[in-house]
């Protein structure tokens, strides 16, 4: 798993899933096709995809 510690997300990508570090639940933006466990396994493979974590927070964010 990539997980970036950025400040600045890159243009382009938008918020997907969020979920506290404490939750087991995650929030999903919009009508999201796959699950965000799957997402997360592919962000190593697909550029478009952005796992970042940041103040207690782990956000997914996809390039459309």
């Amino acid at each position: 798993m990539i997980v970036t510690r950025q400040k600045t997300i890159p243009c382009g990508f938008k918020p997907a899933f969020s979920k506290p570090d404490y939750a087991r639940e995650w929030t999903a933006f919009g009508n999201q096709k796959r699950n965000p466990d799957h997402l997360i396994n592919q962000a190593t493979l697909d550029p478009d995809i952005l796992v970042v974590r940041q103040d207690g927070m782990q956000t997914i964010y996809l390039r459309p």
